[in-house]
């Protein structure tokens, strides 16, 4: 019982911080219409961090992990923006082009969750301990699965 409950109020808080960003949004993009740049922004963390950490609870079947989950990854978007300011506050102090700054600080502030991703993704040891010579990925191994 409790785990639905859980649910719900997940369900109900994602819809909120969801229709946030939609309403902030205007539809389009997240605080406006910059465009592509202001997406990369907003997406970076939601697909460096919790994208992975969903299919891993979901290799888990763990459900109201995973609605929690999603219904906070706004919030890391969101945050990004904070980590994209600093960068345009720091380039605009060495690039004195605007566009260069904003475009070296999205690829910075979008770049930082590469990493992260590339840590849940990448291909785990060539001989897994049970002898299997097939290339597993970390991110959808379950325990006792191979």
């Amino acid at each position: 019982m409790g785990q639905v409950i859980s649910i719900i109020l997940a369900a109900v808080i994602g819809f909120i911080l969801w229709g946030l960003v939609g309403a902030l949004s205007k539809g389009a993009y997240p605080f406006g219409a910059a465009g592509a740049l202001e997406s990369i922004v907003f997406f970076g963390p939601i697909l460096g961090l919790v994208l992975p950490a969903v299919l891993r609870q979901a290799a888990g079947e763990k459900s109201t992990s995973i609605a929690w989950l999603l219904a906070l990854a706004p919030i890391a978007g969101l945050l990004n923006f904070v980590l994209f300011f600093v960068a345009y506050a720091i380039c605009t102090a060495f690039i004195k082009a605007s566009d260069t700054a904003m475009n070296v600080a999205t690829a910075l502030s979008a770049g930082v969750w590469v990493l992260p991703l590339y840590l849940q993704v990448r291909p785990a040891k060539q001989n897994p301990p049970d002898g299997d010579s097939v290339r597993h990925v970390k991110l959808l191994r379950r325990p006792g699965r191979w």
